[in-house]
């Protein structure tokens, strides 16, 4: 029973979904990291990131993970980020700029 339940947990992924409502902050980054490292996610999404397009990718790029893609912020409303490490295939399916379908394989 237990290899069972191991090897059904190895399977599992960490995603994390987090309605940021603004990422600017220099703490922001901060936290991003201490999730990754105590939870080992392997996808993560924010929502409403209230950022510009040149900002957004200094953010992304201080996260750490291998693989983004984000849709803009409009003024101070919107924005979306995902970012996932590279043993993942995420296809971006479609793109709007209140959501993103995207189709996630391991």
């Amino acid at each position: 029973m237990f290899v069972i339940l191991f090897m059904i947990f190895q399977m599992l992924s960490h995603i994390f979904v987090w309605n940021c409502q603004g990422c600017a902050s220099p703490k922001f980054v901060r936290v991003v990291r201490d999730y990754y490292v105590e939870f080992y996610i392997d996808v993560e999404a924010f929502l409403e990131t209230r950022v510009n397009c040149l900002k957004a990718d200094r953010i992304i790029s201080k996260i750490g993970l291998d693989c983004s893609h984000r849709i803009e912020a409009k003024g101070y409303a919107g924005g979306l980020c995902i970012c996932w490490i590279n043993t993942f295939q995420i296809q971006i399916m479609l793109n709007d700029p209140q959501f993103t379908l995207c189709h996630l394989r391991k």
